[in-house]
């Protein structure tokens, strides 16, 4: 039996009100698209990468935001499934500053701050007499505390490290080593260290290794053509010379030898004992002086040592008694240019003077 009241449905024996019609779809859907959508966005919000290889393609921030440098300067890290944009770090320590170009117009020194190099203008650290290094005090930005003192040029030799693209010589500009191109001073054949010149800063003065071509004959002859041994700017080198090698003439002051040019050579470089006089003399192979002497046939110069000859007051040319190999004797015979010799009296026969590594050779027919 059933009761029918108004405003009431007939409900069935043994079940709960019908469902309104598409109630179980729609929960499937709503669940199903609650879900997906819930993935989705969590698989957006918390895994982006899995290394840093996956951020490639993500947009570079705009600098003045979160993040204080352009991708240029920066990269991308994986941090806990995100993207993060990085900038590059300048630096783990303030030394590692030195490089950067200081531009502040104080004395300070350089700080790394969260891996970028900033400067600190610091006038009570940078004025203390100790170059703080490790605290990133450099020439640049404390040059009070790190920039050797000077009074002359000469205090600046042979202590810093020439750093210009050009020769010259140091200066002392109020108190401090300052480097200056000059290539009038520089070059002159003349290491002038009271000018500021050095090894470092005029290299062509200060590191020659020979003044005439006979400064080089002693090294081996390493070319496969034949020539001579020259000296260019304080450098030895091995010329090639098809022109002056091969004209008959054994030409040693001009650097031939034997070796060289054997075809003018190969009987020796001298004919004379004056044929010797610009040959290089080695002053430790003869402490008490000596002459040339060229033996023959083989027409080769040789150093002989003696205290006889040399010694007697008189400069025999002739004899092979050089200024070099005989300063007792023969002192007023160095020279750097022919005009030194002068006023010497010739030896019988011969014309003028000529003169050849320091030494004053007489031109004789």
């Amino acid at each position: 039996m059933s009761l029918l009241l108004p405003g009431f449905a007939v409900w069935s024996a043994g079940c709960g009100p019908p469902a309104p019609p598409g109630t179980d779809a729609g929960t499937d859907a709503g669940t199903d698209a609650g879900t997906d959508a819930g993935a989705d966005a969590g698989t957006d919000a918390g895994t982006d990468c899995v290394g840093y290889a996956d951020c490639e393609g993500f947009t570079w921030p705009e600098i003045g935001g979160e993040i204080d440098c352009y991708e240029a300067e920066g990269h991308w890290e994986c941090v806990a499934g995100e993207c993060v944009p990085l900038c590059n770090l300048e630096c783990n320590a303030d030394a590692e500053c030195e490089s950067f170009n200081w531009e502040a117009g104080c004395g300070g020194n350089w700080d790394c701050i969260q891996g970028l190099c900033e400067e600190a203008c610091d006038p009570v650290g940078c004025g203390d007499a100790a170059c703080d290094a490790a605290g990133g005090e450099t020439e640049a930005s404390c040059p009070a505390d790190c920039v050797e003192p000077c009074t002359v040029p000469a205090d600046c030799v042979d202590s810093l490290e020439w750093e210009q693209p050009c020769f010259g010589r140091w200066t002392c500009e109020l108190s401090a080593c300052t480097p200056l191109c000059d290539y009038s001073s520089c070059g002159d054949g003349d290491c002038v260290a009271t000018i500021g010149e050095d090894a470092s800063s005029c290299i062509p003065d200060c590191l020659s290794t020979c003044q005439w071509p006979t400064d080089c004959v002693h090294a081996d002859w390493t070319q496969i053509c034949q020539g001579r041994y020259t000296c260019f700017l304080g450098d030895c080198q091995q010329t090639c010379d098809s022109n002056g090698c091969g004209n008959g003439t054994c030409d040693a002051v001009l650097g031939e030898t034997a070796d060289s040019c054997f075809q003018d050579c190969l009987g020796g470089p001298c004919a004379l004992a004056t044929d010797c006089l610009g040959v290089r003399w080695y002053e430790n192979d003869c402490p008490s002086g000596g002459h040339w002497e060229c033996r023959l046939p083989a027409g080769a110069c040789e150093a002989v040592c003696e205290d006889v000859t040399c010694g007697d007051g008189t400069c025999d040319v002739l004899a092979g008694e050089a200024a070099t190999g005989c300063p007792s004797d023969c002192g007023d015979y160095d020279c750097e240019l022919s005009t030194d010799c002068d006023g010497l009296s010739l030896p019988s026969g011969c014309q003028s003077w000529l003169c050849v590594n320091r030494n004053c050779n007489p031109v004789c027919p």
